[in-house]
């Protein structure tokens, strides 16, 4: 597993802790399973959704000792049940983490502490989401157009 997957492809961390993250995102018991095997064990390809490959990723970013957590579309393309679990782990085990984010599900950054929006690769919008939805906002219109919400 640890070798397939990649949970700690740089082999600091004890079974122990490996163990720990994959609880965490909902994944050991799966990979306990006879057909897989545990830690040692071969992952079949085709065994992990696109969410549960999305959470075996930050599986292994809880292995790194770093500050910084870049995510590119982390909630794309995954069931409602997995995104909230995406979201929980996120804001509970990386929250004093500086987080880099490129979203299209907003609701995703919704929690975070500041946001940019961007346009043609420049920033036209920066602060803080809930402040930017109360006010007349790209952010707002980018949201309210993602809701289904008429602007004024």
């Amino acid at each position: 597993m640890r070798r397939v997957a990649n949970v700690d492809p740089t082999g600091d961390n004890d079974d122990a802790s490996i163990i720990q993250a994959l609880e965490k995102v909902g994944l050991w018991k799966m990979l306990c399973i006879d057909e897989v095997g545990g830690l040692d064990g071969k992952l079949p390809q085709d065994l992990l959704s696109h969410g549960q490959r999305q959470l075996m990723c930050l599986a292994r970013a809880m292995m790194r000792r770093s500050s910084i957590l870049v995510l590119d579309e982390a909630t794309a393309a995954v069931d409602s049940e997995t995104e909230a679990l995406i979201q929980h782990i996120i804001q509970e085990r990386f929250e004093s983490y500086t987080i880099i984010a490129v979203a299209h599900r907003l609701d995703t950054i919704r929690e975070f502490d500041r946001v940019a929006v961007m346009d043609a690769g420049s920033i036209v919008e920066w602060g803080d989401p809930v402040t930017l939805l109360r006010r007349e906002s790209a952010f707002r219109t980018l949201y309210n157009d993602m809701k289904g919400i008429a602007g004024p």
